[in-house]
């Protein structure tokens, strides 16, 4: 097994045959962890015993939608798991699909030296 394990999927963990949905819970810990600065699960293999906790004190400033993604992806049942699509048609990314970034685009393939 390689990897890190924090970001794995239980039926990684679990050594149990497993599809493309262990991509999703991977997006799944990695928004947990930008958005709260913690892993998800807390030792790792926790997530084999529970599912995921979210604190109020911690999810207070984010918006419903994004925990609604955030435990969709982390669903242990694959299943049952967020499927890409899914999430990337959810009001949490529909509300910001608008945003730009704040600095100039340069396209380096036409940029002449």
């Amino acid at each position: 097994m390689t990897g890190t394990e924090g970001f794995m999927a239980p039926e990684i963990l679990m050594k149990q045959p497993y599809g493309k949905l262990v991509d999703q819970w991977s997006v799944g810990a990695l928004l947990y962890k930008m958005l709260t600065g913690l892993m998800p699960f807390i030792p790792t293999r926790a997530c084999l015993e529970r599912p995921a906790a979210f604190p109020e004190y911690m999810w207070k400033r984010h918006s419903p939608h994004a925990k609604e993604v955030v435990v969709g992806l982390l669903t242990v049942d694959a299943d049952k798991r967020l499927r890409a699509q899914e999430a990337l048609q959810h009001e949490w990314f529909e509300s910001i699909s608008h945003l730009r970034p704040s600095f100039p685009h340069f396209d380096t393939m036409k940029a002449k030296s």
